[in-house]
């Protein structure tokens, strides 16, 4: 299987779902079913948003929780450090995303954001949650 970037919504819906979709995801990547992959951007942003306080409100995952799921997160993961890409995503706020994707060519981003999946990424694939199951979800938890 090719590389795997979860994007932050991923995360934030597997921890309000945790039966869903991005829940059975990112449990097969902190079990090492798949090779994931990060920058230290995407790692930054993780504990950015975990740190929101509706979404602390609405899981009750505190900052310790949030630094342990995101260290064990950073731990199994390929770190990448991708230089600024040349490809422009919908949101610039994104760009990082895209830039990942460029230094990892034969990547997915596995993403709800609909403005992503919209437009067609620099290099690699763009997926649902629910097509990333679809395709390569036989087996998962």
């Amino acid at each position: 299987m090719a590389p795997v970037i979860l994007d932050t919504n991923v995360l934030v819906s597997a921890l309000i779902a945790p039966r869903g979709a991005s829940a059975r995801i990112l449990a097969a990547a902190r079990a090492g079913v798949f090779e994931l992959t990060v920058s230290p951007e995407l790692v930054a942003e993780y504990r950015s948003v975990l740190a929101y306080p509706e979404l602390v409100r609405r899981t009750g995952i505190g900052s310790k929780e949030a630094d342990v799921l995101v260290a064990g997160i950073a731990a199994t993961a390929r770190l990448v450090d991708p230089l600024p890409g040349a490809a422009a995503p919908p949101d610039p706020g994104d760009a990082h995303l895209w830039a990942l994707l460029e230094a990892v060519p034969d990547g997915v981003l596995v993403t709800g954001d609909r403005a992503l999946l919209a437009q067609e990424p620099p290099a690699g694939r763009l997926m649902t949650p629910r097509a990333f199951l679809d395709e390569f979800g036989a087996g998962f938890a």
